[in-house]
């Protein structure tokens, strides 16, 4: 039982990608703050969110990984965001390999946008 909590808290995505996250908050090259409040300075035009998921959780209220990164896109200042979602790995729904190459296949749309 305490396996599935722990689970279920750390579902969004992995504690080292956090911990990344955490470091690239640096007043003065990703953000910055006056009187009115924080805004972003990242330079960067786009961010794409590559992640897989064992379930089903576009759409869905349960998602917080992504919203978490989209989060953090508008703090820096990035002003497009994009997540490709390889969704229902662990559901046996669809093949794993058809589920994969569909989610190749939107990275390679995206990128011509990039």
């Amino acid at each position: 039982y305490s396996r599935r909590i722990s689970r279920h808290e750390n579902r969004f995505f992995p504690a080292l990608l956090k911990v990344y996250i955490e470091n690239l908050c640096v007043e003065g090259i990703t953000f910055g703050c006056n009187e009115t409040g924080c805004f972003g300075t990242c330079k960067a035009d786009q961010l794409i969110y590559l992640t897989t998921r064992g379930g089903f959780y576009n759409d869905n209220p349960m998602e917080m990984g992504s919203r978490y990164i989209w989060a953090m896109c508008d703090f820096f200042g990035i002003p497009r965001y994009d997540c490709v979602a390889g969704d229902g790995l662990d559901t046996g729904v669809r093949p794993v390999e058809e589920i994969l190459e569909d989610a190749k296949k939107e990275i390679d749309r995206l990128l011509t946008e990039f």
